[in-house]
């Protein structure tokens, strides 16, 4: 007779493996709790209180911790003449939900000291503690053919799970300490340069989006640099409705628009810079169309991320073998991120648009246009790196300065990527500053280059001076009191 113990605070799945446990000859022992499930739904199980001898001492707070539970669990092949009880061949156990409860009544004992010890034995007992691998496991008892591999997989996804649970208690007696448990995802080609080995490492249990769920369609191995863009393109491309395109080179916003078509979107973001798409990232926030595929052949790029690619545009795009195609989950980006620095981890909640707090400071209102392109500017400068000046129209940038040591020097950039592009037809146009600007010089090179509005957060001591240029220029001017630095 093959024994299994089962314990579970989550039932899912529960009744229909118990089910195929029973009719692979499986005899079920199991906690009180899962017990009278497991009988109300018509499956046979004996209570472990039986199997021991003993009842369930302090309200349930004692009832698996038996020493013939543990010898049952962890004696070895060799050892199982010297029982004189029947060996627990398998164990399912998953553990209070602590992380809903956070309190030391709701701190597991005797789940987590079963599954170590299940784990401890896995070349002879399986333990299971997500339903999530309840049907392959039923598949592979059926024939016989789970291995030892698979137990040992089993082992340390169960070890996996006692971390982070142990994590979360230690978390809640001290807010300082906050685990964070890494498992290494795939060896890259090397790093930001060849002579730098890489690899990629994925934050486990993961809430919300993380970039390891991106599906890969096609194209040559992904790169260090590829990831680091890739990760840029999808930070951009959910923040945004409408059907939006955005041109990534090296971590940051070279052009991006939004449409009434996707197609749209990315013409006007190749009209936006022509020349920075060539070996960049395309993002797109709609799915790719064989119309957009066509278009996308004829330049050069390394990536496409989009939530969709259609069967025809998978066609057309599939002749460019290298060209690597990102699909994207649905799932919502994560409420913090993390960023390295030697010895440590920073860790801050996402930087997310509104215009909350929004102020005219000027005597010139903004048009309903001007101020469509002052919020559109204003959520695209989040994404350039620091010091950073962004122009836009109210669905496309026309011109982008990053990253910058000086303010001005942004803005200079800016307007020459805009004249470069022979942009400067184009109104209105809003000059959006990721930071407050220190000195009027700024609304001085607006004016000259014919910029309809100003969009900044304010917060300088020359305010004052800086509202007085843009009325003498008779630009309205507007001020957040919200910045958005990216480093």
């Amino acid at each position: 007779m093959k024994y299994a113990l089962l314990s579970v605070t989550d039932k899912t799945g529960l009744y229909e493996f118990a089910h195929k446990l029973r009719e692979l000859g499986y005899s079920l022992l199991a906690t009180s709790g899962t017990t009278h499930y497991l009988r109300d739904k018509g499956i046979d199980v004996n209570e472990l209180s039986k199997f021991t001898g003993y009842t369930e001492l302090l309200h349930g707070k004692v009832k698996s911790l038996h020493p013939k539970v543990f010898a049952a669990i962890l004696a070895s092949a060799d050892e199982l003449t010297q029982l004189d009880t029947p060996p627990i061949d398998l164990v399912v156990v998953n553990l209070y939900k602590f992380e809903a409860n956070p309190s030391p009544d709701n701190i597991d004992i005797g789940g987590v000291a079963l599954i170590r010890a299940a784990a401890k034995n896995y070349p002879r007992v399986t333990v299971i503690v997500d339903p999530q691998d309840y049907d392959w496991i039923a598949d592979k008892l059926a024939t016989n053919s789970l291995t030892i591999d698979d137990r040992r997989m089993l082992a340390h996804k169960a070890f996996r799970y006692t971390t982070w649970y142990d994590g979360m208690i230690a978390s809640y007696f001290d807010p300082n300490f906050k685990p964070l448990l890494l498992y290494k995802h795939q060896t890259l080609r090397y790093g930001e340069n060849p002579h730098q080995p890489a690899t990629w490492y994925k934050i486990v249990d993961t809430k919300g989006f993380a970039l390891h769920k991106i599906h890969k369609l096609q194209g040559k191995d992904l790169s260090f640099n590829n990831l680091l863009d890739i990760d840029t393109a999808i930070r951009v491309i959910k923040w945004f409705a409408n059907p939006t395109a955005v041109t990534i080179k090296h971590t940051t916003v070279a052009a991006l628009a939004s449409g009434t078509t996707i197609e749209e979107a990315f013409d006007l973001t190749y009209k936006g810079d022509p020349m920075s798409i060539f070996g960049g990232i395309l993002g797109f926030n709609r799915p790719v169309t064989k119309q957009l595929a066509e278009r996308l052949t004829s330049i050069f790029i390394e990536v496409v991320v989009a939530p969709e690619f259609t069967d025809t545009a998978l066609t057309v795009l599939g002749k460019k073998k290298k060209l690597i195609l990102i699909k994207l989950p649905a799932d919502e980006l994560p409420d913090f991120e993390y960023r390295t620095v030697t010895g440590g981890v920073l860790v801050q909640t996402m930087d997310r648009f509104d215009t909350e707090g929004w102020q005219v400071v000027g005597k010139y209102e903004p048009t309903e246009s001007e101020l469509a392109a002052a919020k559109f500017a204003f959520q695209v400068v989040q994404f350039v790196k620091s010091n950073a000046i962004v122009l836009a129209t109210p669905n496309m940038t026309v011109g982008i300065g990053g990253g910058q040591p000086s303010r001005v020097w942004a803005a200079e950039l800016a307007i020459k990527n805009r004249d470069r592009f022979n942009l400067t037809h184009l109104h209105p146009v809003a000059l959006a500053s990721d930071g407050f600007l220190p000195f009027p010089d700024t609304v001085e090179l607006a004016a000259q280059a014919g910029i309809d509005v100003i969009v900044e957060p304010g917060g300088s001591i020359r305010d004052p001076e800086v509202i007085a240029t843009a009325n003498r220029y008779k630009i309205p001017i507007i001020f957040t009191h919200k910045r958005h630095f990216r480093h």
